[in-house]
């Protein structure tokens, strides 16, 4: 009995020793433990240990477990916790204690973990290595960090209630907390642009060019519009719940639909358009196809636009009708040779009626005349006709002429100077051939007078001469 009480105390002894090593040496190097743990193992494996009661008696021994890097221990008795153990190397009871090896948990960067402790949120942990102890009912969760970018901004709630506006960079919202993060992009206004501040579904204020976030929790809007620009030529007018406010020059101007503000833009400069093909049937029953060409300008835009719904159709129409009228009244053969008359009236009756839309008619012109085909063929060959019966007219006039002139001619021809300067001429004209001779024989008569002389004699004299003249050649 007293052996075995020894041998016990001896045991606690070792026991109690061993443990106070390790405590010392808990920041050694890993060298000096091994050493230190296989000198008590060489100790240990001496004996084993009989614990003796008055009840009964049992007999127990011990082992070795090692505890690598990275890794923890958890110590059990039987069952329960005890305690925890770092890298090393340890003895443990069999039978009593049980040494459980847990491996270390890591939270890496852009990463954030949660301890939680029978259910209960405890902490937010931070990137690190972190020892948790189930056996106390521990567990860590890990979650990725919220990362907002630049451009962007996000909205932190919690319970679904709005906490704060956050800038760009990384969050991790506690999910126990019921903690939410938002992500939105910002509003961006540019230069042709405008935006409408709005709060609660109320016009709040304009916005300038820049950089705006929304709160939608806060019901916080901003509706981005396009700048109304207004170049030169046009202009516009702005109504503003249905009335019209002013005429707008040229520029650029905010159209607020909140404060049902519009602005309708109207073309100043002149306009040219050709008009539709128009079926008119002439006052001789012949049926055409007008092509018409339409100049027109609008001078004053309140009259234009609060007056009239649709310009083009308009002036269309009321051309369509006095045009109708005006060619009706007339026969084909006046309409084509009266194009120009016919497209300043029908010019100067539609202006009539446009004066008070605040338009003006600048020109209107019958571009085209269009027939079918046997009308066509109809007009063309009275066409020939009239210019053939023309061309005899002009033909007799002419033979009439100059059959006048021959007898004024003769007339003058009759009297014996004009009979002289006949043959002066006729001599002219053959004295250009360089070879030829002429001989004048004047006839002397009685009186002492220069005779004419007669044609035939003149004849006779001109063939002698010629022929001799070939024979000395």
């Amino acid at each position: 009995m007293n052996e075995d009480t020894d041998k016990l105390i001896q045991y606690e002894l070792s026991r109690q020793s061993y443990e106070m090593h390790n405590i010392s040496t808990h920041h050694q190097s890993r060298d000096s433990m091994r050493k230190s743990s296989s000198c008590y193992e060489s100790f240990v494996k001496r004996f084993a240990i009989c614990f003796i009661s008055p009840v009964a008696t049992v007999c127990c021994c011990s082992s070795l477990v090692t505890i690598p890097d990275f890794k923890f221990g958890v110590v059990t008795e039987f069952g329960r916790f005890k305690k925890i153990l770092d890298p090393g190397t340890y003895y443990k009871n069999v039978g009593v204690e049980t040494i459980h090896i847990v491996n270390e948990k890591n939270i890496n960067d852009n990463h954030t973990g949660y301890l939680i402790v029978n259910g209960r949120f405890i902490k937010k942990l931070g990137p690190g290595r972190y020892r948790i102890n189930e056996y106390l009912g521990e567990k860590l969760e890990i979650t990725s960090d919220v990362v907002i970018p630049d451009k962007h901004y996000g909205i932190l709630t919690k319970d679904g209630v709005f906490c704060q506006e956050l800038n760009p960079g990384k969050y991790n919202p506690n999910k126990h907390l019921n903690e939410e993060i938002i992500m939105y992009k910002e509003v961006l206004i540019t230069e042709n642009q405008f935006g409408i501040y709005v709060e609660d579904g109320r016009f709040i204020k304009l916005l300038s060019p820049g950089t705006y976030r929304e709160n939608k929790l806060r019901f916080i809007q901003i509706v981005v519009k396009d700048l109304t620009i207004i170049d030169e030529g046009f202009c516009g007018i702005q109504y503003i719940d249905g009335n019209v406010k002013i005429t707008l020059g040229p520029g650029k101007y905010c159209e607020n639909h909140l404060q049902r503000e519009k602005i309708v833009l109207v073309d100043m400069r002149t306009i040219t358009k050709e008009l539709k093909p128009q079926e008119v049937t002439s006052k001789d029953g012949v049926g055409m196809i007008i092509h018409s060409i339409l100049v027109y300008q609008i001078i004053d835009a309140l009259k234009a636009i609060c007056r009239v719904g649709d310009i083009d159709f308009t002036i269309r129409e009321i051309i369509k009708g006095i045009q109708h009228q005006v060619l009706s009244e007339h026969g084909v053969e006046y309409i084509l040779s009266n194009k120009v008359n016919i497209s300043k009236n029908i010019q100067e009756r539609v202006a009539e009626n446009c004066v008070e839309f605040g338009i003006t008619i600048k020109h209107i012109d019958i571009k085209d005349i269009c027939f079918d085909d046997a009308l066509k063929e109809s007009l063309a060959s009275s066409a020939i006709a009239f210019r053939i019966g023309q061309s005899k007219i002009l033909t007799a006039d002419a033979e009439i002429l100059v059959a006048e002139k021959m007898r004024m001619v003769a007339e003058l021809m009759a009297s014996p100077a004009a009979a002289h300067m006949r043959e002066c001429e006729l001599l002219r004209e053959m004295s250009k051939n360089g070879k030829t001779k002429i001989l004048f024989v004047p006839q002397i008569g009685r009186s002492g007078q220069i005779n004419t002389i007669d044609s035939d004699t003149m004849s006779r004299v001109l063939a002698h001469h010629i022929v001799n003249d070939a024979n000395e050649e």
